[in-house]
């Protein structure tokens, strides 16, 4: 198994996107993706774009969420990100893409659960 940390992002997630699509036991993981939820248009059709290349059953909800005073409590960009992931299916149709609940649970933690048996 192989899990690309950050999916190739900022730069680098297509060719991340193209490993992957290459090698069935290979999945993108979205830590440092926290950053596009500013901008849910963009954000959404790039998670489609990977869901339509290698299928939610190979992404993964990540962060490299960090502790102390500056990432803490009202301040943690965490529940945010959760949240979104949350909300995807309804807030996806917004944007002309569709993603079912089971899509987003595999993203949120099915697949982490699965692959790495958490």
């Amino acid at each position: 198994v192989i899990i690309l940390a950050h999916a190739g992002y900022p730069i680098w997630w297509q060719d991340a996107l193209e490993i992957v699509r290459g090698h069935p036991n290979s999945y993108l993981e979205l830590s440092d993706w926290e950053h596009e939820i500013k901008d849910p248009a963009t954000f959404i059709a790039k998670l489609a774009k990977m869901r339509d290349t290698v299928g939610a059953d190979h992404i993964m909800f990540a962060t490299d969420h960090v502790t102390g005073s500056r990432f803490c409590g009202e301040k943690s960009f965490l529940p945010a990100y959760v949240k979104f992931f949350q909300t995807l299916p309804d807030e996806a149709t917004q944007y002309g893409h569709r993603f079912t609940k089971k899509e987003a649970d595999l993203i949120l933690g099915g697949n982490a659960k699965r692959v790495i048996k958490l």
